[in-house]
């Protein structure tokens, strides 16, 4: 076994190499990667999420995901609106168009992945992942 290579240094090589390669399907649905970002956390939480939230998940400050929310509603992807819990909480929440077009994105990019895990056999696979689960794990720990 080679230890060589820094593993970091190869996984975000392929972040980087992943992160070019969806460019343009991302720009055929008329989004960046910064507006997937954004709209993939309010995705995973069912489609609605909160400015506080967000901008923690992002390491971003408030102001700057306020700003990019503001963009992302002129655009018709997300609307706000007043949390029903604490008045004070403003809600973003998926417009229909968002919610299809990240349907149709993660259809997408679940194919672009199988294309790109078809260089691995399955036994690699599971041994790539286990490994990147097993540091992952430890960051977290």
């Amino acid at each position: 076994m080679r230890r060589s290579e820094s593993i970091i240094a190869l996984a975000a090589e392929i972040n980087a190499s992943f992160s070019q390669s969806i460019k343009p399907l991302l720009a055929s649905h008329g989004i960046t990667h910064s507006d997937f970002e954004l709209l993939s956390l309010i995705w995973s939480a069912d489609g609605r999420s909160n400015q506080s939230d967000l901008s923690r998940a992002l390491g971003l400050s408030r102001a700057t995901v306020s700003e990019a929310v503001g963009n992302l509603v002129k655009r018709g992807l997300v609307l706000k609106s007043d949390s029903e819990s604490d008045k004070r909480m403003v809600q973003i929440i998926l417009t229909p168009t968002a919610h299809r077009i990240m349907g149709e994105l993660a259809i997408e990019l679940k194919n672009l992945e199988a294309h790109w895990n078809q260089s691995l056999s399955q036994r690699e696979y599971e041994s790539t992942t286990k490994g990147l689960r097993k540091l992952l794990d430890q960051s977290n720990s």
